[in-house]
């Protein structure tokens, strides 16, 4: 096979762990399967990619820039994530969709990778998604309500799941449900429908929990994205230590994806918002209480059929039973998680392996 040029898109040089693990991951297996290739990455910090991922990475509005790249690459590769929505904004969702259109114009193979789609809730949102998406050569979706949606718009795509599922890693530490003491970890990020009440209320969870069971000996705060996380967080943490001065309480921030798994790894149970922050700790068999602030979160947690708690409904008696539960019912849980992150990461790896057909048509 010739070299090929490919250019990568997507929410990449903000330091959110999510968004980084889809790059760590996609950038991994290209090189692991393409080695030849040339890679190039669209993204808003351009020396930190360069710096952590060995990789050239060009400035997300440098036009002049990617016109150039643009006009010399083979494949456009547009994900993975939650790019194509606009309950962030529509400009976007635009943005997103022009380095699409510029990428066709071009003559680029376009792949639009292992994408959430939506929710889109304005009218030219939905008008451009449509007609542009129309122009990919290929569409693979993580999720089923997103192969729905675009089913609707008469979209053509492929169901697989979200890259983060095929990173190579696997828990190698045995958990032990007798152990009477255990390592919490709690991770949040701000969020509008967050209250203060939701944060008080998941204080008080925690300490009946210390209270009543001797349940928790440290509780790490992890930070995976320090812009929304670190506030909210330091935040927290300072109602523990006024409501729960005994507990031994940290914040671990400024992770790399390597430390960030190794840091949820070595967690006896995870309170999490984040959807990958929940892959994750699916990924490594640790058990884990979603707090769902995004229908992407509750979809994850549905589909796994484990427990979770919403935003705005947090509870002190809610918290501690859907916790207790998953340390009671450890084994069972452990056992279902397993076969559901296996499940996932063999749908991950398609999203590789019509990579490299796109490839053997190019040459």
């Amino acid at each position: 096979m010739n070299s090929c040029k490919i250019l990568i898109s997507g929410y990449y040089g903000f330091e959110n762990f999510g968004d980084d693990a889809i790059l760590y991951s996609i950038l991994n297996e290209i090189k692991k399967i393409f080695p030849q290739s040339d890679i190039t990455v669209i993204s808003n910090n351009p020396d930190l990619i360069k710096k952590e991922y060995n990789t050239n990475s060009i400035y997300r509005f440098d036009f002049k820039k990617i016109v150039k790249y643009l006009s010399s690459s083979d494949i456009f590769i547009s994900g993975g994530g939650s790019l194509l929505q606009d309950i962030t904004s529509l400009n976007s969702l635009c943005y997103y969709l022009t380095l699409i259109w510029l990428a066709k114009n071009f003559k680029n193979k376009i792949y639009i990778f292992a994408q959430g789609i939506g929710p889109i809730k304005t009218f030219v949102g939905k008008v451009l998604l449509t007609k542009i998406l129309k122009k990919a050569d290929l569409i693979t979706v993580r999720d089923k309500q997103s192969k729905e949606y675009l089913n609707k718009l008469k979209i053509k795509s492929i169901l697989t799941s979200d890259p983060v599922w095929n990173i190579d890693k696997n828990s190698e530490i045995l958990r032990q449900a007798a152990k009477p003491n255990k390592k919490v970890g709690v991770q949040l990020r701000e969020w509008d429908s967050l209250s203060e009440r939701d944060l008080e209320n998941l204080c008080s969870g925690l300490k009946a929990l210390l209270e009543e069971d001797n349940y928790i000996s440290d509780l790490v705060l992890l930070s995976l994205q320090d812009s929304k996380d670190l506030k909210i967080l330091q935040k927290f943490k300072k109602l523990v230590n006024n409501d729960i001065p005994e507990l031994n309480v940290k914040i671990i921030n400024d992770a790399s994806i390597d430390n960030a798994f190794d840091i949820i790894n070595s967690l006896d149970y995870f309170i999490a918002m984040r959807f990958h922050a929940v892959l994750a700790a699916m990924k490594l068999n640790v058990p884990v209480l979603p707090v769902v602030y995004d229908p992407k979160v509750k979809s994850i947690s549905e589909e796994a059929g484990i427990p979770y708690i919403e935003i705005g409904f947090i509870s002190e008696k809610d918290l501690k039973r859907k916790l207790k539960s998953l340390a009671e019912r450890q084994d069972k849980y452990i056992g279902k998680i397993y076969h559901y992150a296996k499940e996932k990461q063999d749908e991950a790896k398609q999203n590789f392996v019509l990579l490299e057909q796109m490839l053997v048509k190019k040459d």
